[in-house]
């Protein structure tokens, strides 16, 4: 309905199309993921992360994919920090190819990169304390200890294009 009213208004022109894009793909180890099954109620549903740790409540992995996507479109926008941070952020979209259904808390935790303090401003502060057990490097490795894992691919995304548009509607 909506692209029926843009195309009487203003004259718009459509076609989908495929377009190949990396992306990291979030799969199973082959040892098997090792993820704590929720027991929340599912009202507190959602991730925040500060550095060296990014905990989610009640969330399913296409959930999380979908956040981290997120995180990346962010900072994919932003002017790079100083340093090599190149393992220790996402900067491709993730697409969920578990197949897991469950909800789940997931924490991951990896050694921060150095001179970031011990967390970021605004950052909830409902996180679990640290394991001092962890011993990642980087979010690919807290992956991994969860039975998870970020595999660099490409992947067909369906696109909308627009051909015309007027920039003055036409009236009623």
């Amino acid at each position: 309905m909506l692209q029926t009213l843009l195309a009487g208004r203003f004259q718009l022109r459509v076609h989908h199309d495929q377009k190949v894009e990396p992306v990291y793909l979030l799969v199973v180890d082959k040892r098997g993921a090792k993820l704590p099954v929720s027991t929340s109620d599912g009202a507190r549903k959602g991730c925040s992360g500060r550095p060296g740790q990014y905990f989610c409540r009640a969330i399913t992995t296409q959930e999380l994919a979908e956040n981290l996507t997120a995180t990346a479109s962010i900072r994919a926008n932003m002017p790079p920090p100083p340093g090599d941070f190149a393992e220790r952020r996402i900067e491709l979209p993730v697409v969920d190819q578990t197949g897991l259904t469950g909800v789940y808390d997931i924490d991951l935790q990896w050694a921060p990169p150095a001179g970031t303090g011990p967390g970021r401003p605004g950052a909830r502060a409902n996180f679990p304390p640290r394991n001092p057990a962890v011993k990642a490097n980087s979010i690919f490795q807290a992956f991994e200890a969860l039975g998870l894992k970020l595999q660099a691919a490409k992947h067909t995304f369906d696109i909308l294009v627009v051909d015309h548009a007027e920039r003055v509607p036409v009236a009623n």
